[in-house]
């Protein structure tokens, strides 16, 4: 009964003995990579979701500037002179009387 009895406590030591033992080099250094590895896949998650915000940005500032071109542009073509309006009016018949024509030059009949 004695040796089972300080073979179980032999026994009973190495296993708390290893229970509390430091930890190899090795395990902490791979803890330690995996956290660095966490926090750079965070930053780099952060970094991507700044330049999607950033190109929609862009992107909804260029569609802005090309409606304002378009608006622009439209403003100006309406508030232009129309000259052909006056095309079947007898006005208009006159200014076409009046220019001459290349071909006409030399007072030839039509």
């Amino acid at each position: 009964m004695k040796k089972c009895f300080t073979i179980l406590i032999a026994i009973s030591f190495i296993f708390i003995g290893t229970a509390i033992a430091e930890k190899p080099v090795l395990v902490s250094k791979k803890k330690a990579v995996k956290e660095d590895m966490n926090v750079q896949k965070k930053e780099m998650k952060d970094y991507s979701v700044d330049e999607t915000g950033k190109k929609e940005k862009n992107t909804k500032k260029i569609i802005d500037d090309k409606k304002k071109g378009q608006k622009k542009q439209e403003e100006k073509k309406s508030s232009q002179v129309q000259k052909e309006l006056d095309k079947d009016s007898a006005k208009g018949q006159e200014v076409r009387q009046q220019r001459k024509k290349w071909w006409k030059l030399w007072g030839g009949t039509e």
